[in-house]
């Protein structure tokens, strides 16, 4: 981390917190899937995120590290000049607001490009989100907090049909388990009916702590966010005061582009860490199936817009995954929170 934004408050906290680096050293020493080469500032990136808890620390990385070495859907090829890259900067736009809010979380916005549901690709599509994420945290590692702002202007029912569960499951747990900053809330814009589908569907794969993060806000509802997030802070195609989100986009998407280089190399390194940790373990990915795979069969009814869930039963020693929902088990909604 050579570009760190905030050098002066990097140097303090590595002074104040290295007894806990020194103490995850020895603990990365003997782990398998943690490259030796990571850094004081990558260690306290973990720990910061965790809020300088040395367990939960330890946690983070292990399912970070874990799942960039095993989850090929989001974290090989992350090149904009390859073909499935190429086509979903048309799809789907990401980008971080130039300016924090009161309480110096940044927020980052994401939406669709085209209504075409047939040009959306869920795994590609979070591949871009995680690759903005890692260009954001290579200059603010240290960063209060991060909102993300989901527009769903343009979702129809027919996006529905390309939800993948299996992707689903591995986004939400990286999110929840494995993201080295503050996620403080999710911020779900422009609601209509096939998001409350969508919410149906993906309910079995949150941890119940991840949902109270999540607010929904239907068109023009929203006064509420803006006593977070004020409306300043928005670009002006949101009544805000900042350049417009195309402007922006294009202005993430060449920071991105700056990154490649990191994430080949970080690739290169994990896949050969991933080979080593195999030899030694029945497979990587079973050692993270095993805290967090469920079935699930949904009933889906396009022509009475209804979902429900028809059955679903946890994997044994799932840990926080363990709950058993029972058949027709509704994502309710109160307010602007789904719960």
């Amino acid at each position: 981390m050579t570009d760190i934004k905030d050098q002066q408050l990097m140097e303090d906290m590595l002074k104040e917190h290295k007894e806990d680096i020194v103490l995850l050293k020895q603990w990365i020493s003997h782990q398998q899937n943690i490259p030796k080469t990571i850094t004081d500032e990558e260690i306290l990136m973990f720990l910061h995120s965790n809020y300088y808890n040395l367990k939960n620390t330890e946690k983070t990385m292990s399912t970070y590290y874990t799942m960039r070495g095993t989850v090929a859907d989001f974290f090989t090829d992350r090149n904009f000049n390859t073909g499935t890259m190429k086509q979903v900067q048309d799809v789907v736009k990401f980008c971080f607001l130039p300016n924090r809010t009161p309480k110096g979380w940044a927020i980052l916005i994401g939406k669709l490009n085209t209504p075409d549901s047939s040009q959306l690709h869920l795994d590609s599509a979070i591949k871009l989100l995680f690759m903005h994420l890692d260009t954001f945290l290579q200059v603010n590692p240290l960063v209060s907090g991060v909102v993300f702002m989901f527009d769903m202007q343009g979702v129809t029912m027919s996006h529905l049909t390309r939800i993948n569960l299996s992707v689903v499951r591995k986004y939400m747990t990286y999110v929840e388990e494995a993201i080295p900053f503050r996620l403080k809330e999710i911020r779900i814009i422009n609601v209509n009916n096939v998001i409350t589908h969508i919410m149906n569907m993906i309910k079995p794969f949150m941890n119940k702590n991840h949902l109270q993060f999540i607010k929904m806000h239907a068109p023009g509802d929203l006064a509420e966010m803006y006593e977070k997030i004020p409306r300043e802070l928005l670009p002006k195609d949101y009544d805000g005061e900042e350049a417009s989100f195309g402007t922006l986009n294009k202005l993430a998407v060449n920071h991105v582009n700056e990154n490649i280089g990191r994430f080949e190399d970080e690739e290169k390194l994990l896949a050969q860490l991933n080979k080593n940790f195999k030899k030694s373990n029945v497979t990587q990915w079973d050692f993270f199936v095993n805290e967090t795979l469920c079935v699930v069969i949904f009933e889906i009814n396009l022509s009475r817009m209804k979902v429900h869930i028809v059955g679903l039963r946890s994997r044994p020693k799932s840990g926080k995954y363990s709950k058993n929902y029972s058949c027709n088990d509704d994502f309710n909604m109160q307010g602007n929170t789904y719960i």
